[in-house]
């Protein structure tokens, strides 16, 4: 799996700076990370509560967990080969 062929980055550099670590220098994600989380967590729990209405809150919280963990993001952002934009 990768990025669409169509897909484009409108801002190159922005997108470097999310994919930078803070320990491989600056600019470095950490503020656009604290949000992307937060995005992340918002989008996953609403797909998760239209999917799963008969689910209870704690077990759509412990799929939200596994879905939203960094081994699971990091698998995606390899499929989709995120790391060729860094």
């Amino acid at each position: 799996m990768t990025l669409p062929p169509h897909y484009h980055f409108n801002d190159i550099t922005l997108a470097r700076t999310a994919l930078t670590h803070r320990g491989f220098g600056t600019p470095h994600n950490e503020r656009l990370e604290w949000l992307g989380d937060a995005v992340v967590q918002f989008e996953v729990s609403r797909l998760l509560y239209r999917l799963f209405p008969a689910v209870s809150e704690g077990g759509l919280s412990k799929i939200r967990v596994r879905l939203v963990s960094g081994q699971a993001l990091a698998n995606l952002a390899r499929r989709l080969k995120l790391g060729d934009y860094a």
